[in-house]
Parts: C-alpha cells; structure tokens; sequence
C-alpha cells in the first residue's frame, strides 16, 4: 500500500509541476440551459458458455426512453475458435445495439430527436475486426472470390439488410421485441455456395484446393513459395506468368482457416451496415463511464489519463469538483483500420471515420465523476439535449437501459440448462456437445 500511495503521489506531483492549470481552466465551460428533448437510450448485454469445444451464447439489447420500450434478443451456438468466436460475439452485440438505436430513433415522438449509446463511437470505428489477421484474412477471400465478385456480395447483402431492417421494425413496432435481428449467421450457407465454393475446386481432408486468382497476383507479386514450386517442376518464368494469368495455378490452404474468414467477413459486414444506418440519426451521443483517453494529457506532455488531469485541476485550482464540461474544439480523428474497399460501401462511416468524432468530458453534478460524451455533432449543440434527461450525476435512461439490457447469471444458467435438456432428450448422443466444463465446481 505504501509502494503504490508512493507511486500516485509522485504522479499526482508530476503533473502539478508541468499542467498549465489556467489553460484547463479558462476552458471548463458551465453546463448550458437544458432543452427539452425526446430520448431512447441504448445499451447491450452478453452471456457467453463454452461446452465441449461449443459456445453457447445469449445477447441483448435494449432502448429505453420516452416511448414503449423495444428489445432485441438473440440466442446461437458456434464451434469454439480462439481467433474467431469471442469477435463475432462482439460484433453481433455491437450489431444489435447500432440496430435497435437506428431503429428505434425512426419511431421516437417529438421534434428534437436523441438517441444516447453507452460506450464510444471511437471504439466502434476502430475496433472490429480487433486483430490484423483478421484483415489479412478478409483479404485472402476477397481474392479467392474475386474483385467483381466481392463487390456483388457486398451489394447483394446490403439489400437484403435493408428487407432485414424493415421486417424487424415491424415486429417492433407490432410486438416490442425480436429474437430474429441478426441475418449474418442465417445466410452464410447461401453466400458460402454462391460466392465460395465455386472457387474451390476439390478437398483433401481438411484442406482445400482452389486456383489462385490473377488479380491477387497483381495487387501482390508472385509468392517465392509458387516460384520455388514452378523451378521445381521446370517450368520457365514465363511458364508461371502464363498459367498465373490465365488462373491455371492451383494450391492448397486450410478449409478452417476460409471458413472461419468468410464468417468473419459477413458478421463484420452487417457491423459496418448497422453502424453505418445508426450514423444516420441526427442527434447521437456516446457516453462512456469507464475509458483511458489520453488526449489532452498527451497534448499537454503529462501522463494520465484526461479524467484524472482535469480532476486534479479542479481539485487544487477551485477548490471544488465542479460541475462542467470541457471540449476539443475540433473533430478527433482516429487510426481506423477499416480497409478501403470495404469502407466505400458505407458513406457515413467513411464520413466520420476520416472527419473524426467530437469528444468532450462532462461533470453532470458537483463531486460527481467526469464521463467522456462523444459525437456526431459539437458537443455544445448535443449537450442540451442530453441534460433535459440528467438526474443526479448520470443520464437516468441510459441507468434504466444498462439495467434493461442486463443478462443475469441465474437467466443465462436456467436458458442454458433448458438448453441442455433439450438437446438430449432430442438425441441423447448430442451430450458429448453439452458436457459443462464448470460443474464439478458447482
């Protein structure tokens, strides 16, 4: 305990030596008048368990705000993959959450519209797919089923999003609820066999053999492993360019490996839709209650986090936590990862992901913690709107969607054992998928 006080106080005097308070605090701005505004507040919930080499898992979400409430749910089992699973779960949650916000601003009263979203709109432009295989990957199937034919996929499933979008709001706006809002894992099969299996020309136990497509040849030179192969068998160079280009070569590459890819591709495609139709809504907030955002402090050479730079200030400075808000006079612009040919199909998330979000850090009551607000607009022109719903030092709808949305442990268990039984009533031998890897804990 001494070690770590030690090491807060160093940093705590660190930043007091080196912060230009009276910058931070010419620029802590009062709260503006609160403007009357009708809201739905998103939030989302996951419940996720592993079986023998299965995952079993629940999601929902949630609006909550000035008219009837809508929930999505959504219930699925895959085969458990390290690389991929835990990132589909997550952008289906994320998927759900942009859905039901899109959604639920089309039939929200009133004639200044908010939808408030817990988290950040960073995050949800920078973060799927999380890790740089998983582009890499995407690439691979792009290639495999060509250029021309990639661009057909994305048009073809785009338009059934949008029949998808439109038959969901009816069940919402007839029933308040849907259990069917995800389209990605009920279409892959069709998708697989138009766009993939028409590359692949014969299998070899869990490989498959395919023709490497000229175009990929073009974007990135001649594999030295291709090379290697084509001396091997004597060919000449100009052997191996003839046969590149007219798509004669064939290898072979692991069937998991594409299969995994093309789940990957769909699930991140109808993200981005989602993502790209709930940017659509005028008045957007993000509100993030827990984050690390070093952007001022970083600006400023000192390193915190913002939240804890501005608390220090107010604290020593003013003598008080003082209720206010401070903000980035302009948009901040983020590395996003979103490859280009992907992007191009979704103008508003092109739009913001190269203009950039506005972010600014907000104290809705005195002595109460500072959240980070993002969004689509000026943070002076959405904060109004967001105040209208303040009670206390938080936005009550969005405490009344996280307690919505919230997936308790006795609900996910009491699903998962009907589940259970379920399957082995239906084949007894489905029990060697079922087997719960925690219950001689429990």
């Amino acid at each position: 305990m001494e070690k770590i006080a030690d090491i807060l106080i160093a940093q705590l005097n660190e930043t007091l030596r080196n912060v230009n308070y009276e910058v931070l605090l010419s620029n802590w701005k009062a709260l503006p008048e609160a403007e009357r505004s009708s809201v739905y507040a998103v939030d989302g919930s996951r419940s996720v368990t592993r079986l023998s080499g299965t995952i079993v898992y629940f999601l929902s979400a949630i609006a909550i705000g000035s008219g009837r409430s809508y929930k999505l749910f959504y219930a699925n089992a895959m085969q458990y993959n390290h690389g991929v699973s835990d990132q589909v779960v997550r952008m289906q949650m994320e998927t759900m959450e942009n859905m039901i916000g899109y959604l639920a601003e089309k039939m929200l009263r009133g004639e200044k519209k908010l939808i408030l979203m817990d988290g950040t709109l960073t995050g949800s432009l920078i973060r799927p797919p999380v890790y740089p295989e998983d582009i890499k990957s995407i690439a691979v199937i792009r290639s495999l089923i060509g250029i021309n034919d990639f661009d057909n996929l994305i048009y073809e499933y785009v338009k059934m999003l949008e029949e998808h979008y439109r038959e969901v709001r009816r069940k919402l706006k007839d029933e308040g609820t849907s259990d069917a809002p995800l389209l990605s894992d009920v279409i892959i099969d069709k998708f697989r066999r138009k766009y993939l299996e028409t590359r692949i020309i014969g299998h070899i136990r869990n490989k498959v053999r395919v023709k490497v497509p000229s175009s990929i040849i073009k974007r990135e030179g001649v594999p030295l492993s291709l090379l290697e192969r084509f001396l091997e068998e004597g060919k000449s160079l100009e052997d191996a360019l003839r046969e590149i280009k007219e798509e004669r070569v064939e290898v072979v590459i692991d069937k998991d490996m594409v299969n995994d890819a093309f789940h990957i591709l769909l699930t991140y495609i109808e993200y981005l839709y989602s993502l790209d139709k709930l940017l659509e809504v005028a008045n957007l907030a993000y509100i993030a209650k827990s984050f690390y955002t070093k952007k001022l402090a970083n600006m400023l050479g000192i390193p915190i986090v913002d939240t804890a730079l501005l608390d220090i200030v107010l604290r020593r400075f003013l003598k008080k936590e003082k209720e206010g808000y401070w903000s980035f006079e302009e948009p901040v612009r983020i590395p996003h990862e979103i490859p280009e040919y992907l992007i191009n199909h979704f103008k508003n998330v092109k739009k913001f992901a190269e203009r950039g979000v506005n972010i600014g850090y907000v104290r809705f009551e005195r002595g109460d913690v500072i959240y980070m607000v993002q969004s689509t607009k000026k943070i002076e022109d959405i904060l109004p709107l967001i105040l209208h719903h303040r009670v206390g030092g938080y936005i009550r709808p969005l405490q009344l969607a996280h307690d919505g949305a919230k997936i308790s442990y006795k609900e996910a268990r009491m699903a998962l054992d009907a589940l259970i039984n379920y399957l082995r009533n239906k084949d007894p031998e489905l029990k060697v998928f079922t087997k719960y890897g925690r219950s001689p804990l429990e």
